[in-house]
């Protein structure tokens, strides 16, 4: 079952991974995915590295692991095609489906490597506009660990 605690993902999740969303433009700089860029430049460049090795048409769904130091993987996932603010443009940039497939392949690979997974609350949901109902629903029956910003 998820749990949800309250701090910044990046104090929190120290061992094990932590996921956020991409598009799949080759485009990093805005949200919480600016930030781990800039947290973890490594996550930035693997994340142009694909880009630029896979077709646009092939990215869609993928799901990138990169090693950010020592105890943690961070996660790249491509459940985004384009992107935009939800909140101006009325539109959702999230594909919900590949975001909670993703959501759920990142539990299943923290089960078999007996460690924690971390994704912040309202993943997809802020600047790519998904309903963070749906998501938390579809993934209630996770280990998932929830982190929501203070």
């Amino acid at each position: 079952m998820t749990q949800t605690i309250k701090g910044n993902i990046f104090d929190v999740a120290k061992t094990g991974y932590i996921m956020h969303q991409v598009n799949c433009q080759n485009v990093m700089g805005a949200g919480i995915a600016a930030e781990f860029a800039k947290r973890f430049p490594q996550i930035k460049s693997e994340y142009h590295d694909f880009c630029n090795k896979t077709h646009i048409n092939a990215r869609l769904g993928a799901f990138q692991q990169v090693t950010l130091n020592d105890s943690l993987i961070g996660i790249n996932s491509y459940s985004q095609f384009t992107y935009g603010n939800a909140k101006k443009t009325k539109k959702v940039y999230t594909d919900s489906h590949m975001l909670i497939r993703n959501l759920i392949k990142l539990d299943q690979l923290a089960k078999q490597n007996n460690t924690k997974a971390y994704i912040p609350k309202y993943i997809g949901c802020g600047l790519a506009g998904a309903d963070w109902t749906e998501i938390e629903k579809a993934i209630e029956a996770t280990d998932l660990i929830i982190v929501e910003f203070k």
